[in-house]
């Protein structure tokens, strides 16, 4: 009984975990991907797609991070066969706390500032997009057994 707590405790911290290093590598990479990104250049330089460009750059953030979080969701995939969608939380847990930090952050200085709801929305983008990669990995890869069992001699 010991035993099975403790390991349920260590893949509880190995969740979380992931998740602290998702949202690390997802800074990391929009770090990196904004000094190289010639989409916004683009979007304001053109007149006809100005109106737009908020929309335009929220819907590619949004593939962008449902690409970033397949590494994290199929690592999630091998803790526990049972309790996925708990780990789907924890993993969850970090990215979330961040998002809503920076939706706080947003709304303290919205007197200050122009937003749009689209501002607002685009910091829940990250958890959203985790949780639908998640969601759609426990739906279609949910039946893959986490424990195979030991190869045939």
């Amino acid at each position: 009984m010991a035993a099975t707590l403790a390991i349920f405790i260590i893949r509880s911290l190995i969740s979380l975990l992931l998740g602290g290093a998702h949202l690390y590598f997802v800074i990391l990479c929009f770090g990196f991907v904004s000094s190289i990104n010639p989409l916004p250049d683009w979007l304001l330089s053109t007149p006809a797609l100005q109106g737009s460009a908020l929309l335009m750059l929220s819907i590619a953030d949004l593939l962008l991070h449902v690409l970033l979080a397949i590494p994290a969701v199929v690592a999630m995939l091998y803790l526990h066969a049972q309790l996925r969608r708990y780990h789907l939380a924890l993993l969850t847990l970090p990215i979330l706390a961040f998002a809503l930090n920076s939706l706080w952050q947003s709304f303290t200085v919205r007197h200050e500032l122009d937003l749009t709801y689209l501002s607002y929305i685009n910091t829940l983008v990250p958890v959203f997009a985790l949780v639908l990669v998640g969601m759609l990995a426990l739906k279609y890869f949910g039946h893959i057994n986490a424990n195979p069992p030991p190869a045939l001699r």
